[in-house]
This record gives C-alpha cells, structure tokens and sequence, in this order.
C-alpha cells in the first residue's frame, strides 16, 4: 500500500493512497481533497489499518480515506520510505523527508 502520494503535484493539493495487488497490479486509489489548514511542516502520525478486504489511512488519527475491495489482500506489509520526483522539468532543492520514528505492528 502507497500512503501520502502527492503524485508530483504540489503537496497543498491534497495527497492520494494506493493499494497495490496481484500480477495485473491492480490499484484502487482514494484521494483526499486539499487541506487548506494542514500544517506540513509539524509533526504527523500517519497510519495504515489493513484488513482482508480493507484499508483505512489515517492522519493524525483520524480517518481521511478508505479502500473497500474484497480483493484486497491480508498479507505482511513491509513498511518503506521513498521520496522521488515524477513530474516535469527540474525539481527546486531541498526536497526533504524527515522522518522522526517509525513503527509497524501486526495483530497478535
């Protein structure tokens, strides 16, 4: 699963999530609409509640989207960070990701 993807658009646009399956990739994507108000520069708990069936990202703690397909799969995640620029022309340094602390659970 992709969480905050901001497609290569600019970040104050909102940002997408992606669950990724199969040999077809298969790929449905929830979009949330811009956060006129979101503090990107503070500090953040994202998080990713995944299920059979089910994706629930949140932000914060609360809930900004979902993935309902009873395709999904319940299978072990690995949990990575990428930073990549996929747009056009040259992207303005600095493009930081700071990354405070990171945890991944699996249900007992």
């Amino acid at each position: 699963d992709d969480f905050v993807e901001t497609g290569g658009g600019s970040i104050y646009g909102g940002f997408n999530a992606t669950s990724h399956w199969g040999a077809a990739n298969n790929n449905p994507q929830v979009h949330t609409p811009a956060f006129a108000s979101f503090d990107w520069t503070a500090f953040h708990v994202w998080s990713v509640v995944a299920s059979t069936g089910l994706r629930i990202f949140l932000v914060d703690g609360v809930e900004w989207g979902r993935i309902t397909n009873s395709n999904l799969p319940d299978t072990a995640k690995n949990l990575d960070f990428q930073a990549q620029y996929l747009g056009n022309g040259t992207p303005t340094p600095p493009c930081p990701m700071d990354i405070a602390w990171a945890q991944q659970y699996q249900p007992a």
